[in-house]
């Protein structure tokens, strides 16, 4: 009778697991992970000793250390486990109280990770993510790169402050998987710009020259070049397409190959030199150009990239005259707006206040010293000195003759 009774209890107990597959749908074989923050359904059947039916479900959470409390098995750590792990965890956990103990976990909210996207995408924004996603899927999801993206060198920054490099072009293109990181709860995504020479050496010499491009130029006579190194001179293109080399003068190269430019070069420089070589280099691909006129030993036109403060470009770039007046150095926009610049007050006053950032195209005018009336006066009456001290000491002569 005992024999019968255990052997219709454990059909019992095969029914009701099967009865909580199909209420609860949870495939055995889910491999869903878990993370901090979900909550879980968790449901366990079985026969206790007491040959009692035993059913409970409860929801948790898995708290920050990547726990969660049972209150009969105590701390069970489920972070980044399966839920086909998990259950199996929890199903040998409970035979201690239990002779064949049935575990169903079914996820009831899945927390997402915040993370943000920055660089050289095609949307920068922060989003919120499933746990699991991978760094490759999430950029292509959002829209992936931008034409001058560096796949190679992809940032993750972790809120615990360390850092993981993803390369893309080899997860893509050499089948690496492992390179493809899974992002966590906070990671900033920052894809890089293309250094500007990486993004030339695309091209090669087939690279279509343009506005904003500035090159290195290298002339040196073929035999000569073994003994002497090649000395570069730096070439902004401007809006017209013009460089303005110091040996040949301007020259028109936009629109044209390096290849072609390089050849051109060669002919203007044959004029100059028996057998010329040149060699060029784009090393910025885009820039700003402004223009310097006035008390400066270097005026001209001159590349500036990034933000840049008037003052700092002053410092760094331009070579003012000791004849020039700091108190009033004027800026001119494209807009025709005029500002002014007083490089005496920012230096021994500090103020700050009208070091503006530098805006293509602007016109920077380094003005003389303004002099005073006897200077003026001086330097007008120059051309005159020596018929006035002629005449100066004629009447000198003429007074003291009279006087005798």
């Amino acid at each position: 009778m005992e024999i019968k009774l255990i052997t219709h209890l454990k059909i019992v107990t095969l029914i009701l697991s099967l009865m909580f597959i199909s209420l609860y749908g949870q495939d055995t074989k889910d491999n869903s992970v878990l993370s901090i923050g979900d909550k879980i359904q968790i449901t366990y059947s079985d026969i206790n000793f007491r040959d009692t039916q035993k059913v409970e479900t409860n929801i948790y959470e898995i708290m920050e250390d990547g726990q969660i409390y049972h209150p009969l098995l105590g701390e069970i750590n489920l972070e980044n486990r399966t839920i086909h792990d998990s259950e199996k965890i929890l199903q040998i956990k409970l035979k201690k109280y239990f002779t064949n103990p049935f575990i169903s976990i079914k996820i009831v909210d899945k927390m997402s990770n915040t993370i943000i996207l920055y660089g050289e995408v095609s949307s920068v924004g922060v989003y919120q993510v499933e746990h699991g996603k991978k760094v490759a899927e999430f950029i292509i999801e959002k829209g992936g790169t931008l034409p001058n993206a560096d796949l190679s060198e992809i940032t993750i920054l972790h809120l615990n402050g360390q850092s993981s490099l993803f390369n893309m072009i080899d997860y893509l293109y050499a089948n690496k998987i492992e390179e493809n990181i899974e992002l966590q709860n906070g990671d900033k995504v920052i894809v890089h710009k293309l250094a500007d020479k990486r993004i030339y050496s695309r091209y090669s010499d087939n690279y279509i020259l343009q506005y904003g491009n500035v090159l290195e130029i290298a002339i040196n006579e073929t035999s000569a070049r073994q003994i002497n190194p090649d000395e570069t001179e730096t070439c902004p293109i401007d809006n017209n397409g013009d460089i303005y080399h110091k040996l040949l003068g301007n020259v028109h190269v936009g629109g044209m190959s390096i290849l072609k430019t390089k050849m051109l070069l060669e002919e203007k420089a044959s004029q100059y030199m028996l057998t010329p070589i040149v060699d060029i280099s784009v090393v910025t691909v885009s820039h700003k150009s402004v223009y310097v006129f006035g008390e400066i030993e270097n005026s001209g036109i001159h590349p500036i990239r990034g933000n840049l403060r008037l003052a700092d470009f002053l410092a760094n770039t331009c070579k003012i005259t000791k004849n020039a007046d700091y108190d009033e150095i004027i800026i001119t926009r494209k807009n025709g707006d005029k500002l002014k610049f007083n490089l005496e007050d920012f230096l021994f006053k500090r103020k700050d206040k009208n070091n503006i950032y530098l805006a293509d195209g602007d016109r920077i005018i380094v003005l003389p010293k303004k002099r005073g009336f006897v200077w003026e006066f001086s330097e007008y009456i120059r051309p005159y000195y020596y018929i006035i001290q002629l005449v100066a000491s004629a009447l000198s002569v003429y007074y003291i003759s009279t006087t005798r």
